[in-house]
């Protein structure tokens, strides 16, 4: 939420650079391990992502794949790289699990003899890995409170990171180091800096490397992401380490298109709404999405992103004059742009006008027998905040394959639940619920259990806002249960809303003037003034102010 953003943007002045300062380009990385059907078609003279792998600094090979292939895949692979003058990253699941172990069979560990295997296939070949990265290794090793993770100490950690990464510096002697962690679980912990500073320092001593970058695998779909990634952006930089983000889409996507809409959306979120440009920037893909890498001119393929990604920026100079707003549009380079698009907005709804409507599609669990609805607001969110929130009737229809429908809506009398309000409000002419959360006040209702199809095509409505923007510190979910009570999540998180008061046109200076917007709004989402990029041309940009 944005309100938690404010004490970390001021700080952020001292960091990020002025809007008249030379901004360097990212890296790109690319990791096309994934769901895509046409990995093992990439790497001929004339696959269809030419442009695109010219844009690309660093390919990324995975530990347990290069072990399933044979060697002719491999040497294709990496000859195919060297043409293209791309570096290797190897990726590695860093943490070791020794074979008298009970905890670690999951995601980040791997047995020493699995690395060693790894490292002598790339060294036979001849390939020498500019960079290995380390997938998790806090949260996987330490953190993760499942009783698959070990929770171990962070000398005991920087033990067992050593018994693998050892072989990796012992064959490639100059590989530089990066550290992946989630975010925002990671700052959940409220030791995580000395952790990870601790982590850092120990690693080095033991393996004579440092760790050079930290890569953010940002939850997108969980509010809170923003604030953890200025937060970890800021530790980076105290720590004279590089940043590096993993731009992949909302886990909820349930489309090619969606999922490559959500990547566009989250970039322009970090580089345009909170001012962060990377050091590198990674494409690739954790979901069931997208079916393809290629060709890069479709705009359903992953490729495509990669050419997507390099357009210019633009910078947003803003300052409140009387009752609007009076500011310049540039480049990143202080060139004005001329005869575009600026609106300015206040956060909340429009009280004329019906509820925003996000929605959600997707394919039923194929062992899901029954779904609920559920709402959460300051609990199962990893947020805590002031919400004062809308929704109309929460829906869901089997669009194919199936034909059940549920409908999930409060009661429309007034109610005190716990301290939390629940009440109704009239939006567009029609009635919908509201509720009303204190930070430190969890609220959690589910509808009743409704029938599912399993594998059937699903759509769900969720109409929602809020009141001057206070909230969403919370999402909207479908659990999908099977036979045994067994549970799956489909999470959502709607926006707070915003309500356009005032648009403008640059001049040929790059000038405008907005005639009306506030300059203060009761609750935790600023008003904002924004620049869409005008159709792609440019980078969008947004400003907010600072409070």
């Amino acid at each position: 939420m944005r309100w938690f953003l404010t004490p970390f943007l001021a700080a952020l002045l001292l960091i990020v650079p002025r809007a008249d300062a030379q901004i360097p380009e990212p890296e790109i990385w690319f990791n096309p391990h994934g769901p895509a059907v046409d990995l093992l078609d990439m790497w001929t003279d004339d696959a269809p992502w030419r442009h695109a792998a010219r844009k690309v600094k660093v390919l990324v090979l995975v530990h347990w794949w290069v072990r399933q292939q044979t060697d002719a895949t491999l040497i294709q692979i990496l000859d195919y790289a060297k043409q293209h003058h791309m570096m290797l990253d190897l990726s590695t699941e860093p943490v070791a699990r020794l074979p008298t172990d009970t905890c670690g069979n999951e995601e980040g560990y791997m047995s020493p003899g699995e690395m060693a295997s790894t490292v002598n296939t790339l060294v036979r070949l001849g390939a020498a890995p500019d960079w290995v990265d380390m997938d998790g290794p806090v949260m996987s090793g330490s953190y993760d409170p499942s009783s698959n993770g070990c929770h171990y100490s962070i000398p005991d950690l920087v033990d067992r990171v050593t018994m693998t990464m050892q072989d990796v510096v012992a064959a490639w002697p100059s590989v530089k180091i990066m550290e992946i962690e989630p975010l925002s679980t990671l700052q959940q912990t409220p030791t995580w800096r000395q952790d990870e500073s601790a982590f850092h320092t120990g690693l080095m001593r033991q393996i004579g490397r440092p760790v050079q970058v930290m890569q953010a695998d940002v939850q997108w779909q969980f509010p809170g992401w923003k604030q953890a990634m200025l937060k970890l952006y800021s530790y980076l930089h105290e720590q004279n380490m590089r940043f590096s983000v993993i731009y992949d889409a909302n886990a909820t996507m349930q489309s090619d298109a969606d999922w490559i809409n959500s990547v566009v959306a989250n970039w322009e979120a970090v580089e345009g709404e909170l001012h962060i440009v990377p050091d590198e920037v990674l494409f690739t893909s954790w979901n069931s999405f997208p079916a393809h890498n290629m060709p890069e001119t479709s705009p359903t393929a992953q490729t495509w992103l990669i050419n997507r990604y390099p357009r210019p920026r633009s910078v947003l100079q803003v300052q409140f004059v009387g009752g609007g707003a009076h500011g310049k549009l540039t480049d990143e380079h202080g060139k004005p742009i001329a005869n575009a698009a600026i609106s300015g907005y206040k956060p909340g709804v429009d009280f004329t006008k019906p509820l925003p409507v996000t929605v959600v599609q997707g394919v039923v669990p194929p062992t899901a027998v029954i779904a609920l609805i559920g709402v959460r607001l300051n609990t199962e969110c990893g947020c805590d905040g002031l919400n004062d929130v809308l929704f109309g009737a929460l829906g869901y229809q089997e669009t194919q394959g199936g034909t059940s429908t549920a409908v999930y809506s409060f009661p429309v009398t007034d109610a005190n639940w716990n301290g939390v309000i629940i009440g109704t409000e009239t939006i567009g002419g029609t009635q919908v619920s509201r509720v009303i959360a204190l930070p430190g006040q969890p609220f959690a209702t589910n509808s009743a259990a409704f029938p599912v199809t399993a594998n059937a095509q699903y759509q769900f409505t969720v109409p929602s806002g809020t009141i001057g923007g206070a909230g969403w510190a919370g999402n909207v979910i479908i659990i999908f249960v099977d036979a045994n009570g067994n549970g799956s999540r489909v999470t959502i998180v709607p926006d707070a809303g915003k309500v356009l008061t005032s648009t403008a046109v640059t001049a040929a200076d790059g000038t405008f003037n907005l005639p009306k917007i506030p300059r203060n709004v009761d609750g935790p989402n600023p008003v904002t003034v924004e620049f869409d990029g005008n159709g792609g041309t440019y980078r969008s940009s947004v400003w907010t102010p600072l409070r």
